[in-house]
């Protein structure tokens, strides 16, 4: 189940400094995997918060290159396939910033290869890294 920002919520990140991201959101694009574990434990339903842009943290850490977040975050029952307003998911943002680790974990989780954002792009038309296209054609995408 997926979870929209609350204004509170908003607040909250706006009063830790920053207007448009929840903690979770922080911690998880800046890597900090103690924080990220530290949140979950006490706000589990946390792990599938998304921003005002349907952003979840997975999206972010993934976007990042922060793996180890998002090996936790896939713990603890991240929506692998989640797609933002734009529909892009996490291996379509880690492919489009060239995270080939993040690529590689989302892809033996079992992300899925045949989405596509509203613009109708797939993770692999989405990317220039040539070691990721390999990869994702190796694994059938076109």
């Amino acid at each position: 189940m997926l979870y929209r920002i609350s204004w509170a919520a908003l607040l909250s990140a706006f009063l830790l400094g920053s207007a448009w991201a929840s903690p979770i959101h922080q911690a998880a694009e800046s890597g900090d995997l103690a924080k990220v574990r530290e949140l979950l434990d006490s706000h589990p339903d946390w792990v599938n918060l998304v921003d005002e842009e349907g952003e979840s943290a997975l999206l972010e850490a993934a976007e990042e290159g922060h793996g180890e977040v998002v090996g936790l975050l896939l713990e603890r029952g991240a929506s692998l396939n989640h797609q933002d307003d734009e529909g892009e998911t996490a291996l379509m943002e880690a492919a489009e910033e060239s995270q080939l680790e993040c690529v590689k974990l989302l892809l033996r989780k079992g992300a899925a290869l045949g989405l596509l954002d509203q613009d109708g792009r797939s993770a692999y038309q989405l990317t220039k890294d040539e070691a990721i296209r390999t990869l994702l054609r190796s694994r059938g995408a076109r």
